[in-house]
Formats: C-alpha cells, sequence, structure tokens
C-alpha cells in the first residue's frame, strides 16, 4: 500500500505542476495537457482500485521508490524547460491559412480510414505505415490528430468541415473498435467529452459514466474483432461469436483486473528489473548507436538493425528487454519509467547527457516546425500516438525514430510548401503591372 501511496502523491503534485505551467497557447499544449490529464487520472484510478482490491502488491523495495521519484523530477526539468523556450510562442493565422490546414488534416484523415477499411474488408493484413511510404507514420498520425484538432475548433469551422469532421471521428471509432486498441479508443471519447463538447462537467462525468458501462460488457466482442484484425483472418460471425465464448470462459479475463495491472505495468516491471540489471554491466552507448543508424530508411540499408538495440536486433532493446525480464514474454514491447533506461546504460554522465540533449532537441524540432510555416505546430504532435507510446517527454532513442519517421519526411514537405510560396511570391512580384 505504501508504494501505491507514494506513487500516487507524486502523481498529483505532477498534476499540479501541468495545470500550473502549460498554457494553451497551442493546440500542441492542449493536446499534451489532455493527454497527460488522461494518463494521470487512469493511473490514479488505477493505485486506488489496486489499494482497495489488492491485485498487485508491490515490495517495499527502494527501486519501486527510487525510479517513481526520479521520473517526476525528470518530467518537470523537461517541463519546465520546454515550456520557458516555447510556452510562450502564439500563433497568429488567417482565416485561410486555418481553413487550408483543416482541409488537408481532414482530407489525409479519410484517405488512411479508406484505405485501412478496404485492406480489413480484403482480409489483408497490410502495414499502411509500409504502404504510405516514406510518409507513412505522418498520416497514420493525421488519422487521428486532424479530426480531433477540427473538434477541438468545432465553432470556427464551415458546414461542410464539420460534416467531414463527423465522418472521420466517426471512422476513428470504427476502426479502433474492429483493430485499434483500447486505450485509443477511450482516449478519444475521454477528449471529445472533456475538452470539445459544450456541457456541465457533472453531465460529462455521467456521461462518461454511461459510457464506460456500456463497453464492459462489450469488451470481449471488442478483444475478438481485434484478434481477427491482426491476424489478417476475414471475419466469420460463427468464429467471432466461438473465440468470444473463449474469452468470457477464462477466469482470470477480469476486466477490473486485468485493467489495473495493465495501466500499473510500468511501475510493476520496476523491481524485476531493476534486481537484474544490477547483476549486469552497463550498455554505454551501444542502443544510441542503432538509434542514429535509424534515421537512414531500412529501403536504402540493407540489415538496418533495430533502433536503441544492442545487437541489431529488436529483442536486445530496452522496451523489449523490460517485458522479457518482468514477465517473460519477448514478443511484446513495453512502456518503462525513462529513469529505469539511464541505469541500463550505467552511467551517470550519460543520462544527464541524455535529460540535456533531448531537451535541447524538442525544442529545436518545434521551433524549426514554426520557422518552416508550421504555424499552428502541427508536425510536434504527429509524433505521439495516445493509447501508445506518448513522447511528449523522451529520450535520445526514441527522438532518433520520431526524427526519421516524422520530423524528417514532415520538414521535406514543409519545406517544399515553404518553397512553392516564396516562388510564387517572386513570380508575382515579377509580373508586369
Amino acid at each position: 500500500m505504501i508504494v501505491n501511496i507514494h506513487i500516487l502523491i507524486l502523481l498529483l503534485i505532477q498534476l499540479f505542476f501541468a495545470y500550473l505551467l502549460i498554457r494553451e497557447n497551442t493546440f500542441y499544449f492542449v493536446f499534451w495537457k489532455a493527454n497527460l490529464y488522461f494518463s494521470t487520472f487512469l493511473t490514479l484510478i488505477a493505485l486506488l482500485t489496486n489499494i482497495i482490491f489488492s491485485f498487485h502488491s508491490f515490495n517495499l523495495h527502494v527501486s519501486n521508490f527510487l525510479y517513481p521519484l526520479l521520473d517526476f523530477f525528470h518530467f518537470l526539468v523537461f517541463l519546465i524547460f520546454f515550456v520557458l523556450f516555447v510556452g510562450k510562442y502564439i500563433p497568429k493565422v488567417s482565416i485561410k491559412f486555418f481553413n487550408s490546414t483543416i482541409n488537408f488534416l481532414l482530407f489525409f484523415s479519410l484517405i488512411y480510414s479508406f484505405t485501412s477499411l478496404y485492406f480489413l474488408s480484403e482480409g489483408q493484413q497490410i502495414s499502411l505505415e509500409k504502404f504510405f511510404f516514406p510518409f507513412g507514420r505522418l498520416i497514420r498520425s493525421i488519422w487521428y490528430v486532424g479530426p480531433l484538432f477540427g473538434a477541438f475548433y468545432w465553432s470556427k469551422l464551415t458546414k461542410n468541415q464539420k460534416r467531414t469532421l463527423i465522418i472521420s471521428i466517426f471512422f476513428i471509432f470504427l476502426l479502433s473498435i474492429v483493430g485499434g486498441r483500447r486505450s485509443l479508443l477511450i482516449f478519444t471519447s475521454y477528449f471529445l467529452i472533456f475538452w470539445c463538447f459544450r456541457m456541465t462537467f457533472l453531465k460529462k462525468i455521467i456521461f462518461t459514466v454511461f459510457l464506460i458501462s456500456l463497453y464492459i460488457p462489450l469488451e470481449s466482442y471488442h478483444t475478438a474483432l481485434k484478434h481477427f484484425a491482426h491476424t489478417g483472418n476475414n471475419l466469420n460471425l460463427a468464429e467471432v461469436k466461438k473465440h468470444i465464448t473463449k474469452l468470457d470462459s477464462e477466469e482470470h479475463k477480469q476486466f477490473l483486473n486485468l485493467a489495473v495491472k495493465r495501466i500499473l505495468h510500468k511501475y510493476r516491471l520496476i523491481e524485476p528489473v531493476h534486481k537484474e540489471l544490477e547483476n549486469r554491466e552497463g550498455v554505454g552507448l551501444k542502443p544510441y548507436k542503432t538509434a542514429l543508424i535509424s534515421v537512414v530508411p531500412s529501403r536504402f540499408l540493407d540489415d538496418k538493425p533495430w533502433p536503441g538495440s544492442i545487437d541489431g536486433s529488436r529483442y536486445s532493446s530496452f522496451p523489449h528487454l523490460v517485458n522479457k525480464i518482468a514477465f517473460n514474454h519477448t514478443t511484446n514491447m513495453s512502456g518503462y519509467p525513462i529513469s529505469l533506461e539511464f541505469f541500463w546504460h550505467g552511467s551517470y554522465i550519460i543520462a544527464l547527457i541524455n535529460v540535456i540533449l533531448s531537451i535541447f532537441l524538442m525544442i529545436a524540432f518545434y521551433r524549426i516546425a514554426i520557422l518552416l510555416g508550421d504555424r499552428l505546430v502541427i508536425l510536434p504532435l504527429l509524433t505521439v500516438f495516445p493509447g501508445d507510446y506518448n513522447y511528449f517527454v523522451t529520450g535520445i532513442i526514441q527522438l532518433a525514430q520520431m526524427f526519421s519517421y516524422a520530423y524528417l519526411p514532415g520538414f521535406f514537405i514543409l519545406f517544399l510548401m515553404l518553397f512553392k510560396k516564396n516562388l510564387l511570391k517572386i513570380r508575382f512580384n515579377k509580373a508586369p503591372s
């Protein structure tokens, strides 16, 4: 219980600083605050539930106190410097620029939705990130960022934009149910209710409770549909019902138990991973070398190593390693406290450089996007994925990956648009009067 209370207090203090420091000058900060509130409140509820029902018992090991505390200080330092250098920027755009941005985002959101539905209906398991290479991850992120951006500015939209927005959000829910992640489905609902809907707070709470009570009985259906989408098999109602029956019959599939353990996943792995790493030598700079190589697209590099890995394989990267050590899962990646990764490197100097350099790079990427014409600061948002791994506060290894799949193609697009704009301006100025 003591560890639960320790983490709970740190999260409450983190919420206070987020409320105090994060101003909603741009949609980037709106989205950051919304995402932070979402993940923190989920964790708080999970911790309180765990205190009551004891789904997971934390030992009184020093690591269970140390790493949440270090992560809190890392978050606070990152937030203070980031807000200090870019938090005062207020975008000033024309109505034409705003409408062009909305239309661009909604168009590519629908493109992604229609393409996903086509491949699902054909029973083909195809990575759309590879299909749309080298802009696949950008388009995937636009798929949900675009509609949520539009929903937040609902009152500024035209009638046609509002219709397109409703269709886009419908497809987000549809694809999240059939083949997406529960957390993305929940986050989208939460953002629309608490950040977009114009209703009293009490009505928002009542509506949220109603949606949760509606979803819990349908959870096994969602899991079954997700299973068939990921296996690439054609949807067969008889097979779906059979899979649902199997899920409902498994005693360990208790929704509350699983939900609490899943939300507290990154805290549950701290102690076993720390104990294992104590008996190993630090890996030093090896993961950074493979992370830097990840900037080169795989199509141009044979035998490209997995970003952040030791020997080039994905299973030697830290997200896979922690899952293997703590839960003996070798196939899945896992979230984890970033301070635990610093311990893996085995050097205080490397940890300090990581923190300083990652803050500098995030600020630089943010400002470069603005300089290249992204005055609404949309591109930096396309590096995160609610319901997946949210890299608002991150390290060098993740930043290298973000640069290769989002910032580099994004900067390229912004540069071309800026070049085209300046070229047209020069031609217009040279035209005879």
